[in-house]
């Protein structure tokens, strides 16, 4: 009689573990495909990286150790800190960066 417990506990156990997979691909590749270019929806971060590039004062609640790696990566390339960063999702090819 245990084994049957067993038996079917396991069976559930498989059911619920497949359905939440099936679910989990489902979910991460519906319109996997959108948006049709390359794009950085963080741009709050570029912003905020152009700002410690341009020594602009500028108050941010969250500890500032990200903005600051990408302020200094985008120094270390050249980047001069004029970009505006305005709207996340913009196409950056369209913008010949």
């Amino acid at each position: 009689m245990i084994q049957n417990i067993t038996k079917t506990e396991n069976k559930h156990w498989w059911l619920l573990f497949s359905t939440v997979c099936l679910f989990t691909i489902l979910t991460r590749f519906y319109k996997v495909s959108e948006p049709d270019h390359i794009c950085w929806d963080e741009t709050h971060f570029g912003k905020m990286g152009s700002w410690y590039i341009n020594r602009t004062f500028f108050f941010d609640v969250h500890p500032p150790l990200g903005k600051m790696l990408i302020g200094l990566s985008g120094y270390l390339t050249g980047y001069d800190g004029t970009f505006p960063f305005d709207k996340p999702g913009t196409n950056m090819k369209i913008l010949h960066i």
